[in-house]
């Protein structure tokens, strides 16, 4: 998981393939599936009539990031990263989502996330989608709720 980002094209920003650096943390993957088609000066294929670039794997165990320490605000607290991910990651073109994680957050072991959705849909322009649903003492979840807040 933490070789992911050297497999991005260098076309991609290089503040974008540092964001998949320091976010995904931890992982491994198994059923990788890497397709590359066209000519590779044009890279990542924005344009579907290009060619294609796809990345799929079936990640295990990944810890993940999503506002890592290096885009976080001087002075601000960290926001908890999720652990014990498992769901499928894919990058397409010049996008990365994950589809179908569980897991849970930093120091909230008894909070469990599943059906978790990510997406980055331009990694040129890294802006951050996550959906997913929570299940555990709502106690322990607002902590979380408000540690991002504050």
């Amino acid at each position: 998981g933490t070789r992911v980002h050297r497999y991005l094209p260098l076309v991609i920003p290089a503040e974008a393939r540092h964001y998949v650096r320091d976010g995904v943390l931890a992982g491994s993957a198994s059923t990788v599936a890497f397709r590359v088609k066209g000519d590779l000066h044009d890279l990542p294929f924005n344009d579907p009539k290009q060619g294609e670039f796809r990345i799929a794997a079936q990640v295990q165990n990944a810890t993940y990031a999503f506002v890592p320490p290096s885009v976080q605000p001087a002075g601000e607290l960290p926001w908890p990263a999720l652990t014990g991910l498992s769901g499928e990651l894919v990058f397409e073109r010049a996008s990365m989502q994950v589809i179908g994680a569980s897991g849970q957050f930093t120091g909230a072991r008894t909070v469990r996330i599943s059906q978790a959705q990510t997406q980055i849909a331009d990694l040129e322009h890294p802006v951050v989608e996550v959906s997913a649903q929570a299940s555990g003492p709502l106690t322990e979840f607002l902590d979380i709720v408000k540690k991002i807040a504050d």
